[in-house]
C-alpha cells in the first residue's frame, strides 16, 4: 500500500512480544533527511499489521514495514 509521508509520520510506537519500539518517525526521518541530499521524491510503500487498534474512533496505525 502506498501513502504520503504525512501519514507515514503517524504511525505509533508499538509492543510485539517483549519488544518495545519507537513511533515510525523515529525511524524513518533520520533516513529521509540523509536522503533529501539526493532527491525530494519519494515513494512510499507499507505493509500495515494484521491488528489494528482504535482510541476515539481512529484508527492506531504503525507501520512495521516501510
Amino acid at each position: 500500500m502506498e501513502i504520503t509521508f504525512e501519514k507515514l509520520l503517524e504511525g505509533k510506537s508499538t509492543v510485539i512480544k517483549e519488544s518495545q519500539y519507537f513511533p515510525t518517525k523515529d525511524y524513518v526521518s533520520p533516513f529521509v533527511e540523509l536522503m533529501k541530499k539526493f532527491t525530494n521524491d519519494f515513494s512510499i510503500q507499507v505493509q500495515l499489521p494484521s491488528q489494528l487498534t482504535i482510541t476515539d474512533s481512529k484508527e492506531d496505525i504503525t507501520y512495521n514495514r516501510v
